[in-house]
Order: C-alpha cells, then sequence, then structure tokens
C-alpha cells in the first residue's frame, strides 16, 4: 500500500452530527483481495489487525463528508494523528494514584533518586504533589457537580426543567442520588456513575432532536398550508419534505446544521466521548474525563440560569426568587 507499514485508522461517526470520534484504531492491512462487485463500485475484501489507539488531532480534508474529493483526488478522509500513549498502572498523571487498606485513594510520590540526593527533584515533586491533590479531589467534585446538576433539573420552577418535554422530565428527576465519591474511587461502581451520566447525555440527545423536528413540522405545515390555500386546494398530509420549494428545504437544512453544531458544543455526546472512556486503561485517567464532562454540563446549565435571570430582571422589572421568576410588569 502507499501508508507506511500498510496503517490506516479507523474510528467511529455518529451519523446525525457527523462528528468523529477523538480516538481511534490503527490498523494493519495483512491481505488484500479483490471481490467481485457491481460495474460502477469495486470490492476489496481485507484482512487487518489492530496494533494501536491514536487520538485524531484534525481533519485536512472535511470536504469528503460532502460526497466530493480533495485536491489530491482523495475519497476517504485524511487526519493527523498523534499515537496515544497506553497506560498500563495507574500513573495515568505521572504517579502512582493507589487505595490504601481503608479503600480511601492516596497518591505515592516518587522521588527518582536512588542516593537519596533529592534537591533537585524538589520542585518536580511539589508540582507532582499538587498534580495528585487535584486527582484525588475529582471524585468530590464528580459528586457535588452531579448533585448540582440533578437539583437543577429538579426544581419545577428551573429554567432547565420548564424546557424539558414530557417524556424527558421523569428521567432527569428520578436520576440517583449518588452521594458517596467513594463510588468514583471503586473501579467497579465507577461505572454505575458513567452509565448514568451516558443516559443523561442520551436523553439530552433526544431533547435537543425532538424539539428540532418540532420546528421542522411548523414550518413544513405553515409553508403546505398557504400552498394548498393559494391553490385553492385542502391540505394534503402527510406534508412530505421533499415535496416543499428549495428554499424551504435549504432553511430546514441550515436549521439542522446549525443544532448539529451546537449540540457538539454541549461537550454530551452519548456515544463517542463515551468510547474514548473505555479504551482508557488508567482508572484515573476515566475518572478526570468523567469529571470533565459532568462539570461543563454543571457550567453550562448555571450559566444558562444566570442569563435568563439577568435578561428578565433588566427588560421589564422581573423578579427572580429562589423558587422561579416572577413577573411585575411597569404601566
Amino acid at each position: 500500500g502507499k501508508w507506511n507499514d500498510n496503517l490506516f485508522c479507523v474510528a467511529l461517526r455518529a451519523r446525525d452530527t457527523n462528528r468523529i470520534a477523538s480516538v481511534g484504531t490503527i490498523m494493519q492491512l495483512i491481505h488484500a483481495d479483490e471481490t467481485n462487485g457491481t460495474p460502477s463500485r469495486e470490492r476489496v475484501k481485507v484482512t487487518c489487525r489492530a496494533v494501536g489507539i491514536a487520538r485524531i488531532m484534525n481533519v485536512t480534508n472535511p470536504m469528503v463528508w460532502e460526497g466530493t474529493k480533495d485536491d489530491d483526488g482523495m475519497n476517504y478522509l485524511v487526519a493527523q494523528v498523534k499515537i496515544r500513549q497506553i497506560m498500563t498502572d495507574e500513573s495515568s498523571f505521572g504517579n502512582d494514584v493507589e487505595d490504601d487498606d481503608n479503600g480511601k485513594a492516596r497518591s505515592t510520590i516518587h522521588n527518582g533518586n536512588q542516593n537519596g540526593n533529592s534537591n533537585n527533584n524538589n520542585h518536580n515533586n511539589t508540582n507532582s504533589k499538587t498534580t495528585n491533590e487535584r486527582l484525588l479531589q475529582l471524585p468530590n467534585d464528580i459528586i457535588q457537580n452531579y448533585q448540582k446538576i440533578k437539583s437543577i433539573y429538579k426544581n419545577s420552577k428551573s429554567i432547565a426543567n420548564s424546557e424539558l418535554p414530557n417524556f424527558a422530565r421523569d428521567v432527569m428527576t428520578t436520576m440517583p442520588d449518588y452521594t458517596d465519591p467513594q463510588m468514583i474511587r471503586d473501579e467497579t461502581k465507577f461505572w454505575k456513575m458513567v452509565d448514568t451520566w451516558q443516559k443523561m447525555c442520551n436523553t439530552v440527545k433526544h431533547i435537543k432532536r425532538y424539539r428540532l423536528q418540532g420546528y421542522v413540522n411548523e414550518i413544513l405545515i405553515e409553508v403546505a398550508e398557504s400552498m394548498a390555500r393559494k391553490k385553492g386546494e385542502p391540505l394534503e398530509l402527510p406534508v412530505r419534505r421533499e415535496k416543499m420549494p428549495e428554499w424551504v428545504q435549504r432553511q430546514i437544512e441550515s436549521m439542522e446544521e446549525r443544532a448539529s453544531k451546537e449540540f457538539m458544543e454541549l461537550g454530551m455526546d452519548p456515544v463517542l466521548d463515551f468510547q474514548e472512556i473505555l479504551i482508557m486503561e488508567g482508572h484515573w485517567e476515566r475518572v478526570h474525563k468523567l469529571a470533565e464532562m459532568v462539570e461543563r454540563e454543571r457550567l453550562r446549565l448555571e450559566a444558562k440560569e444566570s442569563l435568563i435571570k439577568a435578561f428578565f430582571e433588566g427588560c421589564g422589572g422581573g423578579k427572580w426568587h429562589a423558587g422561579g421568576f416572577e413577573r411585575h410588569w411597569r404601566v
């Protein structure tokens, strides 16, 4: 093949957002056989083996997503990748993090000097100790952020709760009540938290899709009714998108692209981010990844509540209190 050592990368892709995973499996081509196919499409049967994992840094020819070839005539994605370090122990952040006899996480700072002369390593050890202290705080941060998110969704007067469709309200308000950071430190119980968080991400995704479909249906019905009135004909149901004028289809496509981009920015993908967690070999590396995801959602919800609160209070004498928003119109 044209690649060094016949290597290529395989990654998951989300069909609705066209987002590809941030990590992929490095495959090596062992053997290839041409097989019978259609005249317009050749088929090749290949035998491959997985040889490593790579972090996908950047796709250099995104135009391929649109079904066009790039300047070199390629019809497959080309990406800049970085071979990912495979962790074989709990030293994901440069030092070991272990559990003591009581099940509590503790860090082991290695001196790195067999002769006892550690003066040159004092600065590095101080930085490493600070890193480990932050790392050991992550279970507490995850539980605290999770509880905050749950309280926002559970509050019937919060903006987040009021925007939930009926099918999602029960899911969000009946999430498990995790309060013990020790479950994050436990490698077995940790996956219960991961499973719960994935369900929340999946629910958020369905909420976004539900709202988008509602907007699309409104546009289709409105345009179809207008066209029927002009022709003096009754409204024909169901309204089919492909029968709409081109400008309507472009508008809907633009809405879908914008919604896809906004969802990606949320960092709540229920598949690709969790695939990355699965391939991590160090438990504390997984904890760090989950902590980032949970904190991002907590910050998003708090920012949304604050912005809407400030908007209404500045546009008509609205008053915000712990139970929700009261409106006092100025006369």
